[in-house]
């Protein structure tokens, strides 16, 4: 039999254990990426619900922090996840796994820090802030900054500050609640001249807040686009207080990213993160 008869098949099939190898990699979890917590972190001040509050807003941040609910002045979370990199011929898209750490100044700051791995390995690392009001993404040797970043990053950093320190966007002025139903609120944010829009809905059992969509700047166009956070389970984190600790992000509903969170810490040192950024 002449090999070269088969060649079609065994290139076939070379090309099929080469996916295999590709989406095996990117099913192996990263190692954790455990950031600095603090070990003696002032309790987080507490504050009285405002009386105008959106009643699905005042139930969520009652179930969540208590009856005496504590504004923190910095928040780190760290955890595992899942950034979607590429779509292969019948398996579908492929899923890479990362280690995250979130350091957020709530209202002002944030740094986001992720790592790709494959097998295991390091592929490509970088990440998302927001500092002294520029905002910027870089990803292995692709960075991206300007106006419509700055926007765009701030976006995020209100989204993070709604996930990890609600009670902390209650003291800050100008705010515009406006309650939508039994179980969603509107939220305006003054942003300049303008305001940063976002809508809450809240899971008509629990009351916990299921999910929350804004418009967020794509940064080549700068045109907006509907920006979805989905938030898939709360655990307990320690002193009566309840956080989301699965969630994902999408652009028009389109999933592109996963978080699992391992660990949140309230007022932890975040400065010098803050002010080193992305490097």
């Amino acid at each position: 039999m002449n090999i070269f008869d088969n060649l079609p098949v065994l290139l076939f099939a070379a090309a099929w254990v080469l996916i295999l190898i590709l989406w095996l990699g990117f099913k192996i979890p990263p190692r954790l990426r455990i950031p600095e917590l603090g070990t003696s972190n002032p309790p987080p001040k507490t504050m009285p619900i405002p009386p105008d509050l959106p009643a699905p807003v005042a139930n969520y941040i009652n179930q969540i922090h208590g009856q005496d609910p504590g504004a923190a002045r910095s928040v780190v979370v760290y955890g595992q996840g899942q950034f979607r990199v590429r779509r292969l011929p019948l398996i579908g898209y492929l899923w890479a796994p990362l280690a995250w750490t979130l350091h957020i100044l709530p209202g002002e700051a944030f740094v986001w820090q992720a790592r790709i791995y494959w097998w295991r390995n390091l592929i490509v690392d970088g990440g998302e802030e927001y500092r002294e009001g520029q905002g910027r993404f870089s990803m292995g040797k692709k960075t991206i900054e300007g106006e419509t970043m700055n926007r765009s990053e701030q976006v995020v950093m209100w989204l993070y500050t709604l996930l990890y320190a609600p009670v902390a966007v209650l003291e800050f002025p100008g705010l515009l609640w406006t309650t939508e139903g039994e179980h969603s609120a509107s939220l305006k944010i003054p942003a300049g001249e303008q305001f940063l829009s976002f809508r809450l809905d809240f899971d008509a059992h629990s009351g916990r807040l299921a999910q929350i969509e804004t418009q967020r700047p794509a940064s080549r166009s700068g045109e907006f686009f509907p920006y979805q956070v989905k938030i898939g389970a709360y655990r307990s984190v320690g002193n009566n207080l309840t956080l989301p600790t699965r969630f994902s992000v999408a652009w028009e509903k389109d999933e592109y990213a996963r978080y699992e969170v391992a660990g949140v810490s309230m007022n932890a040192p975040v400065d010098e993160v803050i002010a080193a950024g992305l490097g």
